[in-house]
């Protein structure tokens, strides 16, 4: 399964380097501009579903009493704001139901026809916000998720407006009823298939988390806004305070 994780498109209050939080903004003619960017971007891949934030510039971070103001430099997170273990720990939960959502069917053993029935490679988008996706990108590349990252990514770049995160999940569990240890069946090509089936198939061994695992192929990707100008660019993404 194929997920476009992205950021929505600039807010004033992006631009202003304002904390946003829970504070619902809309996009400006900047962040519309992104948007339809980012539209065109993925317009060519066949996404079969799409989820959202709640709110309208694209569910973040509670931040208390820094919500609707610029952060001074070197202001500790205050009391009030969601602390950062139960900021994780709440991705954490959702990335469980979602991945729970999209486990694969496995085509049955008695299916007439030569085969198995192939199906294309499931592609999702979820539009979010840059502390919610600099959060997730730590939960999924740290245990119990242990996802691994692409060679040579950059995990260092901010998550700027509409940035791309592309995650490629592989189901390999729990086996397959009848299907012993070491003969798993894993999920790749649309269809159930054993290891001697699909060279390079995920071992029944290989760690896995609730039965996935997999790759995070991009991360803060902004090629599809090449020429357009960005204000924003050089700004850190206001709500990320981090752990």
């Amino acid at each position: 399964m194929l997920v476009y994780f992205c950021r929505h498109g600039q807010t004033d209050a992006n631009a202003a380097g304002i904390i946003q939080g829970h504070v619902d903004t809309r996009l400006n003619a900047q962040g519309r501009a992104e948007a339809a960017r980012l539209a065109r971007r993925l317009a060519r891949e066949r996404i079969g579903e799409a989820w959202s934030s709640e709110l309208s510039r694209a569910l973040e971070r509670g931040l208390g009493s820094l919500e609707g103001r610029r952060r001074a430099r070197g202001e500790p997170v205050p009391p009030d704001a969601e602390g950062a273990r139960e900021f994780e720990a709440r991705i954490t939960g959702w990335l469980a139901s979602f991945l729970a959502a999209h486990v694969p069917s496995p085509s049955p053993s008695s299916a007439p026809g030569p085969g198995p029935v192939v199906e294309p490679e499931p592609i999702v988008l979820v539009l979010s916000h840059g502390a919610y996706l600099s959060a997730l990108l730590r939960v999924l590349l740290s245990p119990p998720v242990s996802l691994r990252a692409a060679a040579g990514l950059n995990l260092k770049q901010h998550c700027f407006n509409t940035s791309i995160m592309c995650v490629r999940f592989e189901y390999v569990g729990p086996l397959a009823p009848g299907v012993r240890a070491g003969r798993a069946r894993a999920w790749g090509d649309g269809c159930w298939r054993s290891k001697k089936e699909s060279a390079g198939a995920p071992k029944a061994e290989a760690k896995a988390w609730h039965g996935w695992t997999g790759v995070v192929e991009t991360w803060a990707d902004v090629a599809h806004l090449a020429g357009l100008d960005d204000p924003d660019a050089a700004r850190d993404v206001a709500d990320d305070l981090g752990r």
